[in-house]
């Protein structure tokens, strides 16, 4: 493996690491109450830990495209609450803008 080979894989990892520990975070934080949300944001936890843990290992190719997916969910996710519109056939929640913080998208944003 060349040097810029091991450095995308622990920049990788550390991004992983990072949308962990954040959800992580914010299920330990309050999120747990919530019955459906609770259970997503710890298992997005879960996943990042456990992707990023063998990215940096040595796992295979494949798992970079696992974190890419991961990572643009999350996006999407965060995009999906913080607006009012419709997307996808599915209706908005207009009241879930004003509890999320309008820094956050771009918080994921700047760790992806």
């Amino acid at each position: 493996m060349t040097f810029a080979g091991v450095i995308k894989r622990i920049g990788i990892t550390v991004a992983l690491a990072v949308s962990g520990i954040s959800h992580a975070y914010l299920y330990i934080h309050g999120h747990r109450h919530i019955p459906t949300i609770g259970t997503a944001f710890v298992a997005q936890a879960s996943v990042s830990f456990a992707v990023a843990a063998l990215i940096l290992v040595g796992g295979p190719a494949w798992l970079r495209w696992v974190a890419a997916m991961l990572a643009g969910g999350s996006l999407v996710r965060i995009r999906v609450v913080t607006h009012r519109r419709a997307v996808g056939g599915l209706p908005g929640r207009g009241s879930a803008r004003s509890r999320v913080r309008p820094d956050s998208f771009w918080g994921i944003v700047a760790t992806r």
